[in-house]
């Protein structure tokens, strides 16, 4: 999902609440959240959550990336399960398991991706970029989800098809007068 609007637009109020409104729906062992935050720390919120693994900022480069490695062995690992199960995706695995095999669904959220996509594109010879890219175009099916909140970047060809999902968060206006 992109989120795409503006700054002091909601876009980070826009991922908390869909934090929050995951963490009620859902029990710690059926959705894991993960944060990187190239804000203002409006993400750090989500660390109270049982379900957040972790929230990190863009100055901790190293653990991003070991976050970045992290998830994409996990989206290897999934895709043999599936692969090996005959499933098409990790809704239908779940189904065929029980409750205490199943495996949770992973939601990365980043929070001001502009900025992200300006410093890590040739961050490590666009490593960082390309594992982030490979979870995009290929986690949700595993159950690997990515939520980005961003501005007009996130209709650029290279994440425009990342998603059929766009939400623009939108303030309410006080009424005109004529």
């Amino acid at each position: 999902m992109h989120i795409v609007g503006s700054p002091r637009s909601g876009r980070s109020q826009t991922l908390r609440t869909l934090a929050a409104v995951l963490a009620q729906a859902h029990g710690a062992d059926d959705v894991h959240l993960y944060g990187i935050d190239c804000g203002n720390g409006a993400l750090n919120a989500l660390t109270a959550l049982p379900h957040c693994g972790v929230v990190l900022d863009r100055s901790q480069t190293e653990r991003l990336g070991r976050l970045l490695d992290r998830l994409n062995t996990q989206l290897t690992t999934r895709q043999g399960v599936l692969g090996s199960r005959g499933t098409a995706d990790l809704t239908e695995l779940r189904s065929a398991q029980a409750p205490e095999e199943r495996l949770a669904h992973i939601v990365l959220m980043i929070d001001r991706f502009e900025v992200f996509e300006r410093e890590f594109t040739a961050y490590d010879n666009g490593s960082y970029m390309e594992r982030l890219l490979r979870l995009l175009r290929d986690g949700a099916g595993a159950g690997i989800h990515v939520v980005l909140a961003g501005d007009r970047v996130l209709g650029g060809s290279r994440f425009s098809g990342t998603t059929d999902s766009r939400y623009r968060p939108h303030r309410p206006h006080a009424p005109r007068t004529r």
